[in-house]
């Protein structure tokens, strides 16, 4: 009995698992256009590229939607300058360069477009080992992403950070 109860979470789980994936591949234009503008801003974003802007509307505004929503907060109303976001993103991909034991993983987890409108709910996670403090920090955020078709393209509209997890792993003494 035992044994099959086993199989049946195993079963309930890989199916529940392949829906998930199955739900992320959709060959909708418009969904595969929505992710290649999300990944283009990431990779701008990495590579210091100026043009990272043209992705976003002027109204562009990110929340801090923490757990409690008596504690949700406007992160930003607008866009940094070009040359604020050249030096901000330079710093950290310095600073990400410096480091390769560093390690970053971002995915689009579901992409919905109604007409003019999209909603991309994404998560993005790090890790960072310090061998001189003997931990690791690792970071998780989870976003939902608005998006607004304008002068037919899209545009980012609005970013809400729903869900950021850190944790802290103190390694073994040797």
């Amino acid at each position: 009995m035992k044994h099959l109860l086993i199989l049946f979470i195993t079963l309930t789980a890989a199916q529940y698992a392949g829906s998930l994936h199955a739900a992320e591949l959709n060959d909708d234009p418009a969904v595969q256009e929505v992710r290649e503008v999300l990944n283009d801003v990431w990779e701008k974003w990495d590579a210091v590229d100026p043009d990272h802007h043209t992705h976003f509307s002027d109204q562009m505004m990110r929340i801090r939607a923490d757990i409690d929503p008596t504690s949700w907060t406007i992160g930003s109303s607008n866009l940094m300058s070009r040359e604020q976001f050249v030096e901000y993103a330079g710093t950290m991909a310095t600073q990400w360069g410096d480091r390769p034991d560093w390690q970053k993983k971002r995915e689009i987890l579901h992409v919905h477009v109604n007409g003019e409108g999209a909603l991309v709910t994404a998560r993005q996670s790090n890790s960072m080992p310090d061998s001189t403090k003997r931990i690791t920090v690792n970071n998780t955020a989870t976003e939902v992403v608005l998006l607004r078709k304008v002068e037919n393209k899209w545009r980012l509209t609005h970013s809400l950070v729903v869900n950021w997890e850190q944790d802290i792993w103190h390694w073994d003494p040797e």
